[in-house]
């Protein structure tokens, strides 16, 4: 089977938009129909299943996802001591 008939079934199933011709196509090569079919079982099987994390999974990983703090150099964030620094040096350059 070609992997264009795999695709265009796949993305039909999927809910995403086929090009009808291409989709003419793929039912049209052998064993298109039956993969078809078997795409459909697999999502059914899937949306069937209640298997979700616990709540406790998603407290646990939360940490892990969220965004990383900025560091602080003497409670003043990076970017700003960063800035005041090179100020400095600047001021300094010139006397």
């Amino acid at each position: 089977m070609k992997a264009e008939t795999e695709e265009v079934l796949s993305c039909l199933v999927d809910g995403e938009a086929v090009d009808p011709d291409a989709l003419a196509a793929a039912l049209a090569q052998p064993g298109g129909v039956a993969m078809l079919v078997d795409l459909v079982r697999v999502q059914r099987a899937v949306a069937d299943d209640p298997a979700r994390p616990s709540a406790a999974f998603y407290e646990s990983i939360r940490p892990a996802l969220a965004p990383a703090r900025r560091a602080r150099l003497f409670g003043i964030r990076m970017p700003a001591a960063a800035a005041a620094a090179l100020a400095l040096a600047c001021g300094l350059g010139g006397v």
